[in-house]
């Protein structure tokens, strides 16, 4: 009798152990998209993500987008690139919002974007 009641009450409390645990929704931070378009290889995206530290990557196929939930308390949020094309396009949404936007197509492409709390 000890076998099949044990499976019984650690089946019925997984469910209450899973609610408990997952997060709540509107408790976290802003969601942040940075997307990046390009006619070229995306030579460096530089970054700061989620928990405000700066990422950089090389060699990356456009377009290129990073979608997180900011987790700093004072956001800033930026995003930049160089691309091999001619034409290259940066844009930062913040819950939905553009914040920041930047294009470029003089022959030597590179934009930054970036929003922060000195930003209105």
């Amino acid at each position: 009798m000890t076998r099949s009641v044990l499976p019984a009450i650690l089946l019925a409390t997984l469910p209450v152990l899973g609610l408990a645990a997952a997060p709540q929704a509107g408790a976290s931070g802003d969601v942040v998209v940075y997307t990046i378009t390009s006619d070229g290889t995306l030579s460096t995206v530089t970054y700061r993500d989620q928990a405000n530290n700066t990422q950089q990557l090389t060699n990356v196929a456009a377009p290129w987008s990073l979608t997180f939930i900011s987790q700093g308390s004072v956001p800033n949020y930026s995003v930049s690139a160089r691309s091999t094309g001619t034409q290259l396009s940066c844009i930062i949404t913040v819950n939905g919002q553009v914040v920041d936007r930047d294009s470029d197509n003089d022959g030597v492409a590179d934009v930054d974007c970036h929003q922060d709390w000195d930003d209105d």
